[in-house]
């Protein structure tokens, strides 16, 4: 047995990390040594969750393990005025490896004050400045990577993920009693700035976020049997039946991104009000001027409050926002809005799917394969982690995809075969919703991995890497969003796309209901041997939602031949 943490100073007897009964001895031993110099390094304020177990334990040492002053402890949290814990996530981020898969963290709520004035207990990997996103992924997989908790003020967090990284939070507050509250606290407080192993996929801040709950011996916050944790997983745990009395989660708590209160603003606004907004945005009438003047005060407010939005939203994506002033057309709006009479704010959209009410993280799909001028196939599809277009929620970016570690095998006349490996596939779109200027939905996408050259072929996988740079755009109240892309791909030598092809393409994704989607793609491939012909290849694919974690899919594909693919997949 060896802990997970390995800073020295975490442990007080020689083998520690190695020998619990050792530890426990030198902390009993620590705890009853009379204080004799400052009580900080005392081991009574360095770890104040093991000195309230054994308080608990040993009655006879009661009165000889009663509380010392801790200032560092003290100035951290105010234990006393902690009146609950907060479990937040981060939705995904597809700009950060990091943060693909979404982030956890704890958040300490005071009595009183602002929530932004909150402690938070923030776990990570150290010690990354510098490494490219590919450099990330493979050391961050590999081990190469410690992790640690770090003390970070709510506001921080809240700066960052709302307004800079365009993310939404879903807060938890966890419904507690006081002596577990004290507990989780003083025990994130014991393991602040430690040094602990990392993994992306298994030890990350899900893990070890989900750890510190579970000091707590009623509450099962991670995911058990799961070679991988997703922070969304561990959200959905924290629903799961138990042995405590009542519901762990007692409030959740939304709080959408600047980006999202943008969009949730401006589709509040009917036509008229809309076309007026542009109009203001690009200085074709004045916010004091006669068309803002004949519209009720409610409609100037949701007006004013939306042009706002705008500008802090494109504001957020100023990297020189810290050194250049406010914009004129903000400082006109905001002097607008105070010099108007108080009324309501312009009613919000509902918001998102919550993560604990979306798919579980990962998929497999089992189905059969008939066409493209090879024997018809039975095949098998897993997709670890995470999500697509189609089965996207509020816990990810809308309209994208992610998956690390896909791979899909075909049964053909008893024999197996892997047709495709995604190593990793991303696409990342930030939907134009308003269509304003600086909110045109600028992506990319990104695949790697290895897959059949050309639809009918045989014997013609290959390795390949995809690139591709996008512009999409929701369509006004409908539920269907559209994108252009422009790149290619690289990879092994065939004779029919020699080592890659370049590629313009069109795609559109409906999702009428969270139940029903449908996806159609088409590209225009250029082979870069120019002896090669030009030629298209599209999809269409359909995936019902059948309740119980199960989905049913069609897809059909065609370049060089046609092929229909029917599955059934389950969440897990």
């Amino acid at each position: 047995m060896s802990s997970a943490i390995h800073s020295p100073d975490f442990f007080l007897a020689e083998h520690g990390r190695t020998d619990p009964e050792a530890e426990l001895a030198a902390t009993l031993a620590a705890m009853l040594h009379p204080l004799s110099g400052p009580p900080d390094a005392h081991a009574k304020c360095r770890f104040p969750a093991r000195l309230m177990w054994l308080r608990e334990q040993l009655a006879e040492y009661r009165e000889a393990l009663a509380d010392i002053e801790c200032p560092a402890f003290a100035e951290w949290v105010p234990i006393d005025d902690i009146t609950s814990i907060s479990l937040v996530f981060a939705n995904g981020y597809l700009d950060n490896p990091a943060s693909y898969y979404g982030h956890l963290f704890l958040k300490f709520n005071k009595r009183g004050g602002s929530a932004l004035a909150d402690q938070t207990a923030n776990f990570g990997a150290i010690e990354t400045r510098g490494d490219n996103p590919a450099l990330y992924i493979v050391k961050g997989i590999a081990g190469g990577y410690d992790g640690g908790f770090s003390p970070v003020d709510y506001f921080f967090h809240d700066a960052n993920y709302r307004e800079n990284e365009l993310r939404d939070l879903w807060e938890y507050r966890l419904d507690l009693s006081p002596h577990e509250t004290r507990l989780i606290t003083a025990h994130s407080w014991e393991v602040l700035n430690k040094r602990y192993a990392y993994y992306f996929f298994h030890d990350n801040c899900a893990y070890r976020v989900a750890e510190l709950l579970e000091i707590v011996d009623t509450v099962r916050a991670i995911p058990r049997n799961r070679p991988w944790i997703a922070p969304q997983a561990v959200i959905q745990q924290l629903f799961e039946p138990s042995e405590r009395a009542h519901p762990l989660v007692a409030e959740r708590i939304y709080h959408p991104s600047r980006q999202t209160r943008l969009h949730q603003r401006y589709t509040a606004l009917n036509a008229g009000q809309r076309t007026l907004v542009a109009d203001l945005i690009d200085k074709r009438e004045a916010i004091a001027g006669a068309r803002m003047q004949a519209l009720s005060l409610a409609e100037r407010h949701e007006i004013i409050d939306t042009l706002i939005d705008y500008h802090q939203y494109r504001r957020s994506s100023d990297k020189q926002k810290d050194r250049t002033p406010p914009s004129p057309g903000y400082l006109d709006a905001l002097g607008e809005r105070l010099r108007l009479p108080p009324g309501l704010v312009a009613t919000r959209s509902a918001e998102p799917t919550p993560p604990e009410e979306a798919n579980a993280p990962s998929w497999i799909q089992a189905g059969t394969r008939h066409g493209g001028k090879t024997p018809d196939a039975l095949f098998l599809r897993l997709r670890p982690a995470y999500y697509d277009a189609l089965d996207v929620s509020g816990a990810q970016a809308g309209n994208s995809g992610l998956s690390m570690g896909e791979i899909r095998v075909d049964s053909v006349n008893g024999g197996l075969a892997l047709t495709r490996l995604d190593v990793i596939a991303i696409d990342s779109v930030r939907p134009a919703v308003t269509g304003l200027p600086g909110d045109r939905g600028i992506g990319w996408r990104l695949r790697a991995g290895g897959e059949e050259d050309r639809i009918g072929c045989t014997h013609c996988s290959v390795a390949r890497i995809q690139a591709d740079y996008t512009v999409g755009m929701k369509i006004d109240d409908l539920p269907l969003f559209t994108a252009f892309n422009a790149g290619g791909a690289l990879q092994s030598h065939t004779a029919l796309n020699a080592a890659g092809f370049a590629r313009l393409g069109f795609a559109a994704v409906t999702r009428p209901t969270n139940d029903f989607g449908m996806r159609l793609g088409i590209e225009l491939r250029r082979p870069l041997d120019a002896r090669l012909a030009t030629y298209t290849a599209s999809h269409i694919e359909a995936r019902r939602a059948l309740g119980g974690g199960y989905d049913l899919r069609f897809l059909w594909e065609r370049d060089a031949a046609s092929r229909l693919s029917i599955g059934i997949g389950r969440y897990w």
